[in-house]
């Protein structure tokens, strides 16, 4: 059954988070734990789910119709089978630029919802993200956990935010269903250097009554939230000049508008942020950087006259808009064995011209392990005389009979004299 999913979405071009190879904990952007803390992706075949058989140790017979589907509540389907040694922390992307997630535990109280992290997730977080040098540990509050709170305190053991500062390279976040809060690792140790408290909290709050100076700054269609960081009686609101990310959801109110981001003072004065639109899966979100924590709204940029934005800063969002488009580019490659002109048999290794934005040039790298590569291309189009349209190489060099080659490809753009790279293809595989 798990063969036959990962075949179907990657001809859809989808993508799954398979844990301890059997367990699916995402499809696409679907998670366990989106929904609550037993929410999840189980499967059926012919309408009937197996008690106690894993995706990958279904095996099939031919001509059966499987059916994944997301449950809210996996206690109350019939014959459902979660392994017991699986754990609820997920590690998802390639090594240096992995996600590591960990769920929280939420109780509610009036319009306040509290999330703590348990001890072992804490553990398995940081872990995962050591073996896999992940990019970012993500702590996550659940959309359905918080029920209708317009506030979510994020309680984080003071030890814990060190622990990842001293074992790992990656920015913690802090994702709820009113905003995310992302400290990268300068940061993060401005903010614990400062803790006082055995835990430091990271609070985030929907406006619902804003003051009549808030109305003011933020207009009739703003959206303000307030980003509070405390440990202990000590509020922290200044990191060393060093730069934290916000990102939220962009309302229904402000769809189609001009979007900025502005930090208002307790005067109602208006500060314009460094900001940009930005999508996952099928939602909207506006991200911005600031140095200091307070109250922030997101606006309609025309109604409450914000200055436009200067040909600089118009240039730097074109520049990363075009980045983000090669980084989501794809390609696709295969091999086969072929006779050269010489007579020798050689390996050629084809690929799609990337789909989406157009590269520079390509970059082949080949490895005789499934899950090992080097850091360097074996073979590059860059010296090729029309590089980004050159989409083989014919490998004759190196070849031992009867090894099992692995190739994969991806295409490079130069933007302001920086590399970026679209996705990796699948892997290429052909025995010499």
């Amino acid at each position: 059954v798990l063969d036959v999913l990962k075949t179907v979405l990657a001809n859809a071009g989808l993508t799954a988070t398979i844990k301890n190879g059997n367990y699916v904990a995402s499809i696409d952007n679907l998670s366990e734990f989106d929904m609550g803390g037993n929410s999840g992706w189980m499967y059926s075949v012919n309408g009937y789910t197996p008690p106690t058989t894993s995706a990958n140790q279904y095996i099939l017979n031919g001509g059966e119709s499987i059916v994944w589907y997301y449950t809210q509540d996996y206690t109350k389907e019939p014959g459902a089978m979660v392994p017991e040694d699986q754990s609820s922390v997920t590690t998802s992307g390639t090594s240096g630029e992995a996600t590591t997630t960990t769920p929280t535990d939420v109780t509610v109280s009036g319009d306040t919802a509290k999330a703590t992290i348990k001890t072992e997730n804490a553990t398995e977080a940081i872990k995962q993200a050591k073996e896999n040098k992940s990019a970012e540990i993500v702590i996550e509050v659940a959309n359905a956990d918080i029920k209708t709170a317009e506030k979510v305190q994020v309680e984080i053991p003071t030890a814990t935010a060190k622990e990842i500062l001293n074992a790992t390279t990656a920015d913690l976040t802090v994702k709820t269903p009113i905003g995310t809060v992302t400290l990268p690792q300068d940061a993060l140790k401005e903010a614990a250097a400062e803790a006082k408290g055995v835990t430091i909290t990271v609070e985030v709050a929907a406006v619902s009554k804003p003051t009549d100076i808030q109305k003011k700054a933020a207009g009739t269609n703003g959206y303000i939230i307030t980003v509070t960081i405390k440990s202990g009686s000590t509020v922290i609101s200044t990191f060393g000049g060093k730069s934290l990310k916000i990102k939220s959801e962009v309302p229904t109110k402000l769809k189609g508008k001009k979007i900025a981001a502005i930090h208002i003072a307790e005067d109602g004065t208006a500060e314009k942020l460094s900001g940009r639109l930005i999508t996952e899966g099928n939602k909207e979100f506006y991200e911005f950087t600031t140095t200091h924590l307070s109250t922030f709204a997101l606006v309609d940029a025309d109604e409450i006259g914000l200055e436009k934005e200067d040909p600089a800063e118009a240039e730097k969002a074109k520049l990363e808009k075009i980045k983000a488009g090669v980084k989501a580019t794809t390609v696709t490659a295969r091999s086969k064995k072929i006779k050269t002109a010489a007579g020798k048999t050689a390996i050629k290794v084809t690929w799609t011209k990337s789909k989406g934005y157009k590269v520079d040039y390509y970059e082949v790298f080949r490895s005789t392990k499934k899950s090992s590569f080097s850091k360097k291309p074996f073979y590059t189009t860059k010296n090729a005389k029309n590089p980004a349209a050159k989409t083989y190489y014919v490998n004759t060099k190196s070849l031992k009979k009867g090894t099992t080659y692995y190739y994969k490809v991806r295409g490079v753009r130069i933007i302001n004299g920086e590399k970026v790279y679209t996705k990796w293809s699948k892997m290429a595989i052909r025995k010499a």
